[in-house]
Parts: structure tokens; sequence; C-alpha cells
């Protein structure tokens, strides 16, 4: 048995910052998938996908099975912050730090 569902519009996935309030009719939408996915071989093989977008361009997808993907999207979220951060600073401060030694030696 196969259950269709009728979607009108459905978002491109990944494309929330998090940063700003969403818009989600600036949007893109997913028009299509391309018949071909991609096997990786690592230990949980996960499949790369290519969906194409309402704009006309491809978008790369991994999915993988068996894990948290909410941790992934945490870590994602994370380098973009960083990486806003260190865009706005012209330039970036940089410290050196020193470890200083103690050297000790025992006398008999």
């Amino acid at each position: 048995m196969c259950v269709c569902v009728c979607v009108q519009r459905m978002e491109l996935p990944g494309q929330y910052s998090g940063m700003q309030r969403p818009n989600p009719h600036e949007h893109e939408a997913i028009h299509s998938f391309k018949q071909t996915i991609l096997i990786l071989g690592s230990i949980r093989k996960p499949k790369r996908l290519t969906i194409l977008s309402s704009d006309g361009k491809e978008h790369m997808y991994l999915v993988k099975g068996g894990e948290d993907l909410r941790l992934d999207q945490r870590i994602e979220q994370l380098f973009t912050v960083m990486n806003d951060i260190l865009q706005r600073k012209s330039q970036p401060t940089v410290r050196t730090y020193q470890v200083k030694k103690n050297i000790q030696v025992a006398k008999n």
C-alpha cells in the first residue's frame, strides 16, 4: 500500500541561522530530488543525496541513520556563530600565554 502526501511547498532544509527571525516566504523550496544517491564507505554508511531547489541550484545533504543529529546541528550552529564573531572583528586579538617552569634539583 502506498501512502501519498500532497504538499504544496516544502522548504529546503538548513536555511534557519538562529541569528534572526525566520521568514519562510523568502526561503527556497524543494523542487525535486536527483535519482542517484551516493552511499559513503564509513561504518554507518551515510547517504549523500542531492536536492534541486526552486532557484534551480543543487544542494547536497548527508543523511545519517542511528545517530543523534541534534548534536551535529548544535556543532554546526556553534561554528556559524564563531565564524560570524571572527568576521565582525577586523583585527582579531591574539594573546600569547607563557608557562613558567620551576625546575627543582634534589640535593643529596
